[in-house]
């Protein structure tokens, strides 16, 4: 959504997926007004937005459930206008050892 709402009506949005060993790489990239360099490390914090209505909540919220899947997500200016959003999530979760299970 943010994307499509950084676009014009002649904007492209790309979306492309690549499989890796151990997880797979999302791109999602737009050419639209780009994120100036001075804001593109905030815009994870919660309650960061540049939006009249928004709530600076959302890509903290994507970002948290990323990280919580074992995954990591990037963001870089996508030359000459846009951004580029990488998202990595790995294919396999690492299995959690239980301490204290009682169970053979």
């Amino acid at each position: 959504k943010n994307a499509m709402q950084a676009i014009s009506n002649n904007g492209v949005l790309t979306i492309r997926t690549k499989g890796e060993v151990e997880g797979i790489m999302v791109c999602v990239e737009d050419n639209g007004s780009g994120i100036p360099s001075e804001r593109i490390g905030r815009i994870f914090e919660p309650y960061f937005t540049t939006k009249k209505k928004g709530t600076g909540l959302g890509l903290m919220i994507v970002h948290r459930i990323i990280r919580d899947h074992g995954g990591r997500i990037m963001v870089e200016p996508n030359h000459p206008t846009g951004t580029i959003f990488r998202v990595w999530l790995p294919l396999f979760e690492k299995q959690k050892r239980l301490l204290g299970a009682g169970c053979p």
